[in-house]
């Protein structure tokens, strides 16, 4: 992946793990961006309810 990344020349990465029920990871939601930034509370925020959508989802899959 690292290779990848800088093929596509990413200078921002923000990632929220997705767990499930007992807390195993299974993957992140995250964003990229090629320009460098730092977010706000209201981005992590931002980034923190999809991601609790997505885990609910995935927890009621399994």
């Amino acid at each position: 992946m690292q290779g990848e990344c800088r093929e596509l020349h990413v200078r921002f990465y923000a990632g929220v793990p997705l767990a499930d029920a007992g807390g195993h990871a299974l993957g992140t939601l995250c964003e990229l961006d090629r320009e460098p930034r730092r977010l706000r509370a209201r981005a992590v925020r931002a980034l923190q309810e999809p991601a609790a959508s997505a885990a609910e989802e995935l927890r009621r899959r399994t």
